[in-house]
């Protein structure tokens, strides 16, 4: 066997090798940009989804000042208005996270928001607190204070 012979094909297994390595390194960098590029911002407007069929209905049985919910989608505040507070009350009234009775059902507010892990959902839920309106804000504010040490603005 002459060993000029082989050697383009040789060459292009190198080559081919160089490209696939090439081609995984480029899928690993995209996988690892697409997980970084999740910021508070994009989390907030993704919760929009699941909320919109109950927005209209929330904002009038609270009287919230619709600036007010704006705020929180544009900067993340959470104001500490009582009818911000209500508010968040029937969103998680009308999703069946937060019961009459003050039950939290966790799964379901994992289920529901993307990015929501469950032991965050179990620390957030432990709150003893008879009014709702109080207890929904110290829920979701919790929620939000854990999310943010994971995620950027």
């Amino acid at each position: 066997m002459n060993i000029c012979n082989s050697a383009p094909v040789i060459l292009v297994n190198i080559n081919n090798m160089k490209f696939c390595i090439l081609l995984l390194l480029l899928l690993v960098a995209y996988g690892s940009s697409e997980q970084t590029n999740v910021t508070m911002s994009y989390i907030r407007n993704l919760s929009k989804g699941p909320m919109a069929p109950y927005v209209t209905e929330c904002l009038c049985q609270s009287h919230l000042n619709p600036q007010i919910l704006e705020e929180y989608y544009k900067h993340g505040t959470l104001s500490d208005d009582a009818c911000w507070k209500c508010y968040i009350k029937c969103i998680l009234f009308k999703l069946d996270i937060l019961s009459s009775t003050g039950d939290v059902n966790v799964q379901r507010w994992v289920d529901i928001f993307e990015y929501f892990e469950r032991p965050l959902a179990e620390k957030c839920s432990n709150y003893e607190e008879p009014d709702l309106c109080q207890k929904a804000y110290l829920m979701v504010n919790c929620a939000y204070e854990g999310l943010s040490e994971q995620y950027s603005p």
